[in-house]
């Protein structure tokens, strides 16, 4: 629980990002590692008009946009480059793909987006996770706006390619659900 000299700047914080409940969630996960005084600058900063005051489709992207500005850079990072896969991937498939430049955990900053609800858990068993259509869109134009686009876009490729050629040396044969699952990712390559 916050302290209560905490109270009026998580308010502030609030305030900014204009009631808009995945950015006061994105916001409220970085003040577990940062106070909320650190935060509130950062915020205030990128305030934008709040959702509703315009067309629906920009008051959307503005509340993605604003829900990258509070994502860490490796956050950032690695959501950018997930937005490759055309349907659910795995932690492995992300680990493939994705590359930082830092020392990073692919896999703990995958999981921490889904609990942001930035990615979404499709299923559990083998775990697999998605990008709703908004999001994926907003971080391919991140992605495609940065250094290493055509890099992500090979090793997604390159993954999928040596996927097709564990799934023909099985005989061709995938189980049901990784070919549903991995069928568009697959056709892309």
């Amino acid at each position: 629980l916050p302290h209560e000299d905490e109270l009026p700047i998580i308010a502030d914080i609030v305030r900014h990002l204009h009631g808009v409940p995945l950015a006061i969630e994105l916001a409220a996960a970085r003040v577990g590692s940062e106070h909320p005084r650190d935060l509130l600058p950062r915020v205030a900063t990128h305030s934008t008009p709040p959702p509703g005051s315009g067309p629906s489709a920009s008051s959307t992207r503005r509340v993605i946009d604003r829900a990258f500005s509070l994502l860490a850079p490796a956050e950032r990072a690695t959501l950018a480059q997930c937005s490759v896969f055309r349907a659910s991937f795995t932690l492995a498939a992300a680990v493939h793909v994705v590359q930082l430049n830092s020392a990073a955990d692919v896999s703990e900053i995958v999981v921490a987006l889904a609990r942001k609800s930035l990615l979404e858990v499709v299923r559990f068993d083998p775990l697999r996770f998605a990008i709703c259509e908004g999001i994926r869109a907003h971080a391919a134009d991140v992605l495609a706006a940065s250094p290493g686009a055509s890099a992500a876009v090979w090793r997604h490729a390159y993954y999928f390619f040596e996927r097709a050629g564990d799934i023909a040396r099985l005989g061709g044969k995938p189980s049901p659900a990784d070919a549903t699952d991995d069928r568009d990712d697959l056709q892309a390559v």
